[in-house]
């Protein structure tokens, strides 16, 4: 009783701010302002500073704003000079000054020059081919009263996102999955299938764990009318758009692109900062933002367990920067960690095991206190070959993938102890490395199934496979790929990076209200790194080669040489400790069984509890969704 009483005195005791939210109803019949305004009023979690709803007898748009550029102005929903048209906006035009010149040369002045303005007269200019002139992260409507008809638009990468529902009821949407479900129409099944990818995968592909929810994909926008209905398409994917040159110009190239992009996007009226691990990718950041402004901060979080902890590292690249620095640490035996983690579980709306998640949170509550934008690193991993799996997936042998390699990998990986040496370069950790990538990032590989799921489950999994195995590239199948690092970027780009890195990003650091910029996700860069051979991106000694070249002057030596690290937790001593109660309920809980074996995971836990075996990620895997589906479910 004591335990559940310690979850009951932290849960939902943090601070409850975020950045813009959107949301609205298009409906046959007349809108229950009542219950909108609930709605609305859900999302305030999104944007503390303003507040602004357009109201028609069959149409509402809400709107929750964070002031982060021209603090006085920029109130939503906004209207047309005409009056014809209506935005509501979430995100950041990061170009919407050199768009604006775009403007003038067509007559159009602005009484006041924003993005939200950049991005409504645009529209009305070019109508859906606006979308190719923005540089940023954005999910917008417009609403055309002429027509009656929404418009409505994602970021090519995915930062930012856009939920959605159609039934009898009418057209509804959302920023997040909590908000659209507190329209009384919305109807809460659970799908079976986006639970069992998540119980795969540790994050949902597509739509949404409801049935009924959908969502906008990255690079994408949709219209919608009573009379025409619902339609969708696709305005951007990652394409080759350049030749290959010598490395020392695309080197040249490379370097110019980031600066413009980590420039653009330092644009803001309220305090800058970013987050410094101290590896590649934040040192490049650090190293560009402190020469364009004074007094940048940078954020770090430290674990108790040192094998987990980067913090001196990061300590070390401040000094060297010139950063104001502050050292955040995580403590794996907080009595509240389960109550954070259900805090995680309440803003993202959906079952979500990014273990990153809950250092994540700690990190942007901080930074939060200090400043209003933070710069992150998200996204160099996948544009620029950072991942120790592409390495291993392009020199490692395809027979390494068979039996009985595979199985023997898997049994040396799990007997070589239990506490991880996440940042080490020891044997053991370069097999445990080797065998995260035989599993293909898959918590539970194929041969699991039959163990885990029941007979039902299965039946249908196998019904629904081509959902559930859903990882490579739908877009990109039936191309021919120059190379397979190439087609596990654009996967990761396509699925992993929007659906897992940027979900993780967004929700918590709105909820905090603090916007995180990725300025390696410029689109410039995308489209310029992707498609380059791939000598440009890794070698048998180095990764990210280019990268490295570029900013090889500016970063410390051993930034220079170093290997990625990562941002895990130990899982393994939250597993043995805090998390360890929760567990036990969960395994004899009968309201997981619609989804798990819950024999084949008892199983599971008592190898990991005698030290024959590491489940720690699977077991993680299955508290988060026990915990979502007791608090958040409904």
């Amino acid at each position: 009783m004591r335990f559940c009483e310690q979850i009951f005195e932290c849960l939902y005791s943090g601070v409850c701010l975020n950045m813009c939210g959107i949301i609205g109803r298009i409906s046959a019949a007349d809108i229950d302002v009542n219950e909108f305004n609930s709605a609305l009023e859900f999302l305030a979690d999104r944007g503390p500073n303003a507040s602004g709803s357009y109201l028609r007898e069959n149409v509402a748009i809400g709107h929750r704003r964070l002031a982060v550029i021209d603090l006085a102005a920029n109130l939503q929903p906004l209207e047309s000079r005409c009056r014809r048209f209506v935005i509501a906006y979430n995100g950041e035009i990061y170009n919407y000054l050199e768009l604006n010149t775009v403007l003038l040369s067509h007559g159009v002045v602005l009484e006041h020059v924003n993005d939200t303005s950049v991005i409504l007269e645009l529209y009305i200019l070019l109508g859906e081919k606006c979308l190719n002139l923005f540089n940023g992260m954005f999910a917008f409507l417009i609403w055309d009263n002429v027509e009656q008809c929404l418009f409505a638009a994602r970021d090519r990468i995915g930062e930012k996102p856009f939920y959605y529902a159609l039934n009898n009821d009418g057209f509804f949407f959302a920023s997040t999955v909590s908000a659209i479900k507190k329209f009384s129409g919305i109807k809460k099944s659970i799908c079976l299938l986006a639970a069992h990818e998540f119980l795969m995968h540790q994050y949902i592909s597509d739509d949404s764990i409801y049935s009924d929810i959908k969502r906008l994909s990255p690079g994408c926008y949709l219209k919608f009318s009573l009379r025409n209905g619902l339609v969708s398409s696709r305005y951007w994917k990652p394409e080759a758009t350049s030749s290959t040159a010598d490395k020392n110009s695309v080197a040249e190239k490379i370097k110019f692109l980031v600066e413009d992009s980590v420039r653009i996007r330092l644009r803001s009226d309220v305090p800058v900062g970013l987050f410094l691990s101290g590896g590649l990718d934040s040192s490049i950041l650090a190293s560009i933002a402190t020469k364009q402004l004074k007094n940048v901060s940078s954020f770090c979080v430290g674990f108790d367990q040192k094998s987990y902890d980067e913090s001196q590292q990061a300590k070390k690249a401040s000094q060297f920067y010139g950063t104001l620095h502050h050292q955040i640490r995580v403590n794996g035996s907080d009595a509240c960690l389960v109550a954070k983690i259900i805090n995680i579980l309440h803003v993202i709306g959906e079952p979500f095991a990014d273990p990153a998640m809950v250092p994540m949170w700690d990190l942007c509550e901080a930074a939060s206190k200090t400043v209003t934008v933070a710069l992150s690193g998200d996204g160099a991993d996948e544009i620029f070959g950072g991942y120790r799996r592409y390495y291993a997936g392009k020199y490692l042998p395809s027979v390494l993938h068979k039996q009985p390699f595979s199985f023997l990998f898997g049994k040396i990986a799990a007997v070589t102890g239990n506490e991880r040496e996440y940042f080490s370069k020891s044997l053991k950790k370069r097999i445990f490395l080797l065998n995260e990538y035989l599993l293909n990032r898959k918590s539970f590989p194929n041969d699991f199934r039959p163990k885990m799921f029941n007979q039902e489950s299965i039946s249908l999994l196998k019904a629904g496979s081509g959902y559930v195995d859903r990882k490579s590239d739908v877009l990109h199948r039936k191309q021919n790929y120059s190379s397979s690092l190439l087609m596990h970027q654009l996967s990761d780009v396509n699925d992993y990076l929007p659906n897992d890195i940027l979900l993780k990003t967004d929700r918590i650091s709105m909820h905090f209200g603090l916007e995180v910029r990725t300025p390696f996700l410029d689109h410039r860069l995308v489209e310029e790194m992707l498609f380059l051979p791939d000598g440009y991106k890794i070698s048998l000694c180095q990764q990210k080669k280019v990268l490295r070249e570029a900013f090889k002057n500016d970063v410390l030596p051993e930034v220079y040489k170093g290997i990625k690290h990562g941002f895990a937790p130990p899982l393994h001593h939250w597993l043995a400790g805090e998390l360890a109660p929760i567990l036990d309920v969960a395994i004899n809980d009968a309201s997981l069984d619609p989804y798990v074996n819950r024999a084949y995971i008892k199983q599971l836990q008592d190898e990991h509890k005698s030290g024959t075996s590491d489940h720690s990620h699977r077991l993680w895997i299955i508290v988060i969704f026990y915990l979502w589906l007791v608090y958040e479910a409904v």
